[in-house]
């Protein structure tokens, strides 16, 4: 390409697309009256988007492969995981979309071993053309996990009259027992609880926690209950075991009618369990 320099001593040169995949630029002038001439020579930097990730290396677990089924499956999950973002300085109106040269990562996923790692390439693709750098992100296969969500701290059966018989009162708020799980799908988990004799400063209650099931009714007080159970759903990573409880089911107070006025608390202690 030409073209002529000004009175000022500047000049243009639009390269347009010319570029292509060259990695540097030599202009030439050249004084048309004289016949003097000079070079200088420019290094080709290709515009890229920026990227960035909040991590390098991210955990998956058995439980997360469910839903990683397929190569975009997968680098969504990653983005997200990673925190990974790509941007365009030039243009905030960039679609920014991400993907990797790689293939067959729900496989690589599904074959790692507990405590083995790979690694994955993730670079995002701009609707202006430009492309980032690859993020290179550490996947590590780790152990499935059953745990239990924190309880609430306290429950109450608010102010309740002495019944003239033996009755049961519910709870005035939701248990909400949650059981976080990120084991394989199908994998059992058994909720059990026990609980201590209602007592006030001076006495005990008459009557205990228990657990209803329909017509069956189980005492709690020092003894272990199974009260909930289930097992690790797809794409599921926390299950309220409580969820299905009301005034036939689940934790409830057994009152008697000889109970007498005062202000009674008991603790309820609870075990999360694989096998029954």
């Amino acid at each position: 390409m030409t073209t002529t320099v000004g009175s000022d001593g500047t000049y243009t040169l639009n390269l347009g697309t010319a570029l292509g995949s060259l990695s540097s630029v030599t202009v030439t002038e050249v004084d048309e009256v004289t016949g003097d001439n000079g070079t200088a020579t420019a290094t080709v930097t290709p515009k890229k988007l920026n990227i960035t990730s909040s991590k390098t290396a991210v955990d998956v677990y058995p439980g997360d492969l469910d839903s990683l089924t397929s190569d975009s499956a997968v680098v969504a999950w990653l983005v997200k995981q990673a925190g990974i973002v790509a941007t365009n300085t030039d243009s905030a109106t960039d679609t920014i979309t991400y993907a990797t040269q790689e293939t067959g990562l729900a496989s690589k996923l599904s074959a790692l071993a507990v405590g083995g790692s790979t690694t994955i390439n993730v670079y995002g693709k701009g609707s202006s053309g430009l492309q980032s750098d690859a993020k290179t992100i550490t996947v590590t296969m780790r152990d499935g996990t059953l745990s239990l969500g924190t309880p609430p701290a306290s429950l109450t059966f608010g102010s309740l009259t002495i019944p003239f018989k033996e009755t049961l009162y519910q709870p005035t708020s939701s248990w909400n027992i949650v059981v976080n799980d990120t084991r394989k799908t199908g994998s059992t988990w058994y909720l059990r609880a026990t609980a201590t004799a209602m007592k006030s400063a001076t006495r005990t209650l008459s009557g205990n926690l228990i657990y209803l099931n329909g017509s069956t009714k189980q005492v709690l007080t020092n003894t272990s209950v199974t009260v909930a159970s289930g097992s690790k759903v797809a794409g599921k990573t926390a299950t309220t075991a409580t969820s299905d409880w009301s005034a036939s089911k689940g934790i409830l107070l057994d009152v008697q009618p000889s109970v007498q006025v005062d202000s009674y608390s008991g603790s309820v202690n609870w075990t999360l369990q694989d096998t029954p």
